[in-house]
């Protein structure tokens, strides 16, 4: 798995293989403003990841959703890549993650 972070105009805030990298800890914890939006995207090698379904983008998503709301944050998930039925897991998809810290 490849996770690549970035802001609307592409710099990258970080590119990791670390499956237990944490996008709290990582993307709020040091940002002192309440909100942030930031583009995320994901590609995948793993056997059991061929394309881009219904089931794998729910998994991903709901994974976004528990990091940031175990630490009190809401996030807003959008995804952004088109077409994802016919896209290989190996190809990146991008959602647009919307965050607000509600504990501020």
């Amino acid at each position: 798995m490849l996770m690549t972070i970035t802001n609307k105009r592409g710099k990258v805030f970080y590119r990791t293989k670390d499956r237990l990298f944490d996008l709290f800890d990582n993307l709020m914890a040091w940002w002192s403003p309440a909100t942030r939006t930031v583009y995320l995207s994901i590609s995948s090698k793993g056997a059991d990841w061929k394309r881009w379904d219904d089931h794998n983008l729910l998994a991903v998503e709901s994974l976004i959703r528990y990091d940031f709301n175990f630490d009190g944050c809401s996030v807003k998930v959008e995804r952004l890549t088109a077409s994802a039925r016919a896209l290989p897991c190996t190809e990146p998809f991008q959602w647009r993650l919307r965050i607000r810290d509600t504990a501020r």
